[in-house]
Formats: C-alpha cells, sequence, structure tokens
C-alpha cells in the first residue's frame, strides 16, 4: 500500500492535486479564517512555482495563497485524509475525521461509510461520435 507521501508525489506528476484535511489536526498550520473549516480543501500544484513547497516524511510544507495573501502552510500527514487528481481519488479511512462520517452516515441512511461509499463513483461510459456525413464528390472547374 501506497503512503500517503508516494500517493501525493504521484498525483503531482499529473497537475494540480485537491487535498483536503482536518485543520483542527496537532500540527496544521493555516491561516485562522481556515481552521474551524471542515473539510479544508487546498489546491497543490508543482506548477504554481511557490517560493515554498517541501514534501517529506512529516507532511507538506507550502507558501500558499488565500486571497492574495502569500501564508506558510504545514499539512501533517495525519491531518490528510482525501486526495484528488483528475479521475483518481485517494481516500485515507484512517484520517477521516469522525464528525464527516458520521454526517456521511447519517445522511446516506446506512452503516458507517466503506471504501466504496467515499470513492466517487465511476463515470458514464462515453457517448459515441456522432455518424460522419458521406463523403461526396463534387466537379470543381
Amino acid at each position: 500500500m501506497a503512503t500517503k507521501r508516494q500517493t501525493l508525489e504521484f498525483l503531482l506528476e499529473q497537475g494540480l492535486v485537491f487535498v483536503q484535511l482536518d485543520p483542527r489536526d496537532e500540527g496544521v498550520v493555516v491561516p485562522d479564517h481556515l481552521r474551524s473549516q471542515l473539510p479544508l480543501g487546498l489546491n497543490l500544484s508543482r506548477n504554481f512555482h511557490l517560493e515554498t513547497f517541501e514534501i517529506d516524511d512529516e507532511g507538506v510544507r507550502a507558501s500558499l495563497s488565500f486571497k492574495g495573501v502569500r501564508s506558510i502552510c504545514v499539512l501533517p500527514w495525519s491531518a490528510v485524509f482525501l486526495m484528488s487528481a483528475d479521475d483518481k481519488t485517494y481516500v485515507f479511512e484512517e484520517s477521516f475525521p469522525k464528525e464527516l462520517a458520521a454526517a456521511l452516515k447519517a445522511q446516506m441512511g446506512r452503516g458507517a461509510p466503506g471504501k466504496s461509499d467515499l470513492a466517487p463513483p465511476d463515470p458514464p461510459p462515453p457517448e459515441p461520435p456522432p455518424p460522419r456525413p458521406r463523403p461526396q464528390l463534387r466537379l470543381v472547374k
């Protein structure tokens, strides 16, 4: 099983990564107005050319912009519970906030959420392309 670090590094190769975390978790550093926002969703990308963007065994440290103001953010792995890029979403149940799990359970009206409950549904198959018109020959003078 891949670690959260390996998963993030893999997804960053694809481009933009949406990360959800619990900002109340110990060690999380984000602007004060975001500390009570559960879940907190942040976009990460190597293409942002951030002054600080470090990934190590402890978590992520990045200079992110909120309403035009740069802030150093610290995101320990223990706080991160979801990562998503393109059509790939990874949920880390061991870090999933209990409040969100209870809300999902109540909303779904059944047992505690499992992997299939938290993962996005498979997209419908693409529609076949419209039929092409028959080619016609024309006389050009």
